[in-house]
């Protein structure tokens, strides 16, 4: 274990230890069959809930993307913006940063909702090139609930690379790729799988800014870093208490700037 000094990383102690692993050997990507899809699932907290939304908000003028979702992970419907009557408790909606448009009819009976490249539905091939074009043209997965239950927690499970490919197969992260994604999510506590190994400028920067409910991150498995990659990607994520890296140098421009900043 190296210590925190040696490794240039200032102020990272409060009540809790962020302890940084260390990996000498290069971590294989990921690509499970069966965790094909991001989930977000409803998890603890829930005493009165009835509504709840998970929006895809676009900001600025990102490129299209084409997505599918599902509540078992098995039957998959076509995500069209504006469609109505999602027979669920967590449900897809789609927006602009200014309106967030909320769609769907929510009820009980559902705890998930699975997303990702659209590959069973209008015949799509399950790619998209990008997600997130750069820091002024993006899109936020945001997740709306009822007031009174703001302290509820979501988990987020599966591959975040099957928002660009449905079977996730593709190991490299375009640049900007990941920007903001779930930035300001305080409900979040736990994050999905970043398997990625070949990393891009910014492609994860600010992805978990001020989610303060996020107990443990991510494994991060490249062990070659780029240009803004990490930057801010966990600022002012108070609760968090573990962090595991793969890389062994900081000698890349601005990759880890802020990262824990806030831990």
């Amino acid at each position: 274990m190296m210590k925190f000094s040696q490794l240039g990383i200032a102020r990272i102690w409060r009540s809790l230890t962020l302890a940084i692993v260390m990996s000498l050997t290069a971590v294989q990507a990921i690509a499970e069959p069966d965790k094909n899809y991001l989930c977000f699932s409803l998890n603890g907290g829930w005493t009165r809930l009835t509504t709840a939304a998970l929006q895809v908000v676009k900001v600025g003028s990102p490129d299209p993307i084409e997505l599918e979702y599902s509540y078992d992970g098995t039957t998959w419907h076509e995500f069209v913006q504006g469609e109505s009557n999602i027979p669920t408790l967590i449900g897809v909606a789609y927006g602009t940063a200014s309106t967030g448009a909320n769609i769907g009819q929510w009820h009980t009976g559902y705890t998930d909702v699975y997303i990702r490249a659209a590959l069973d539905t209008q015949s799509k091939t399950g790619k998209n090139a990008t997600f997130s074009k750069n820091t002024t043209n993006y899109y936020k997965l945001v997740i709306k609930t009822a007031s009174w239950e703001s302290a509820a927690k979501i988990e987020l499970s599966g591959n975040i690379m099957s928002l660009l490919d449905a079977e996730c197969l593709q190991t490299e992260v375009p640049e900007y790729c990941f920007y903001n994604l779930f930035t300001g999510q305080t409900q979040l506590y736990a994050a999905p799988e970043l398997p990625a190994m070949d990393l891009n400028t910014g492609c994860y920067r600010r992805m978990f800014y001020g989610c303060k409910g996020l107990n443990s991150a991510p494994e991060l498995p490249a062990t070659t870093l780029a240009t803004d990659c990490y930057r801010e990607m966990f600022y002012n994520c108070s609760s968090m208490n573990y962090l595991n890296v793969s890389f062994t140098s900081w000698n890349v421009v601005s990759a880890t700037t802020n990262w824990v900043s806030g831990v």
